[in-house]
């Protein structure tokens, strides 16, 4: 720079700036790209997921199960947008299209509950995707300058396992208690049906690839459910639940159900008041009837048998005379 008196144009005084180094605007980069985990479970079966009215444990269920990201991109205001994707880890083919987010007019509406814009950063917390079953994923984001179709860099997630939700029995129950090893069903009373059906149900937790069956009979059913089980009269029959995790762990539960006959009473074996006098009374022998030709016509009284012979009376034994007893002799007095 030269500087001038003011009418005066020979003298003038000059000055220089230090050396100044005007730098290249520096590229986009992504500072930090990480799961918010290391590890996840199995997600919840739609049937065993909160409702949408419980966002409380809704929220915490999608922390716990759902794969979430982290990433702080700088130089934002140089691109025009960013591709998300998911890919196998064990193969590196893509589970799916990977997600375009616009960025030519702000922050995408998809990105707005979990991410914050400014001139020249973005930052996203927590942000869920689409990895839901066992296996293990990672995850790719690229970044895209305008009128490009090369990106300017990708950052890539360490392996995220997602490992299979440990199955349980939560309920299992006939009509309405806890099944126990043996269920006994009762003969009804006078005034009552005999029960054909009982009532089972069951509540499983696992995942939405969990295998549930109810044997021997009906076979395949839901994670949570109930039906009427027809009984068999006078037998045993095992009904078991079988739960399957997608791998391939097993758990069972068993309830045996069996159908009482009542008892046959001792009272119930003898015989009504009217069917024993019948049992007791003797009918009169059957009656002879002659017909008049074959009646006798004779009134000759039949020949008696012969008395029996007596023998001779024997001769009295004449009794001996009865002999009185002597009297003793009396003895003479001595004089004195």
């Amino acid at each position: 720079m030269t500087v001038f008196a003011k009418g005066d144009q020979a003298n003038s005084t000059m000055a220089e700036t230090a050396e100044i180094t005007i730098l290249p605007t520096p590229p986009p980069e992504v500072r930090r790209f990480a799961a918010t985990q290391p590890r996840y479970w199995e997600a919840l079966a739609p049937s065993l997921r909160p409702s949408e009215a419980d966002s409380d444990t809704a929220s915490d269920t999608a922390s716990e199960n759902i794969v979430a990201l982290n990433w702080q991109i700088t130089g934002i205001d140089q691109l025009s947008h960013l591709l998300l994707a998911n890919r196998l880890a064990s193969n590196g083919s893509l589970l799916n299209s990977p997600q375009r987010y616009n960025l030519s007019e702000g922050l995408p509406e998809a990105l707005e509950e979990f991410c914050t814009l400014t001139e020249t950063d973005l930052t996203c917390r927590a942000f869920p995707t689409a990895a839901r079953t066992v296996g293990t994923y990672i995850f790719e984001l690229s970044l895209f300058a305008p009128d490009s179709d090369e990106p300017i860099t990708t950052a890539e997630t360490e392996p995220i396992p997602i490992v299979p939700l440990p199955v349980r029995i939560e309920t299992f129950t006939v009509n309405g208690d806890p099944a126990p090893t043996k269920y006994q069903v009762q003969p009804p009373s006078a005034d009552e049906t005999a029960e054909d059906t009982v009532q089972l149900a069951w509540r499983i937790i696992g995942g939405p690839y969990t295998q549930v069956e109810l044997l021997p009979a009906p076979g395949s059913v839901s994670l949570v459910g109930d039906l009427s089980y027809p009984l068999t009269a006078n037998t045993q029959e095992v009904v078991t639940l079988v739960v399957t995790s997608v791998s391939g762990e097993t758990i069972t539960r068993s309830v045996t159900l069996e159908t009482l006959q009542p008892a046959a009473s001792d009272l119930d074996s003898l015989p009504t008041p009217e069917q024993a006098e019948t049992m007791l009374t003797v009918p009169p022998p059957p009656e002879t009837v002659s017909s008049p030709e074959s009646a006798p016509t004779s009134t000759e009284v039949p020949p008696q048998p012969p008395a029996a012979e007596t023998s001779p009376a024997l001769p009295e034994t004449p009794r001996s005379p009865t002999i009185p007893p002597a009297k003793p002799e009396s003895q003479p007095t001595k004089p004195e």
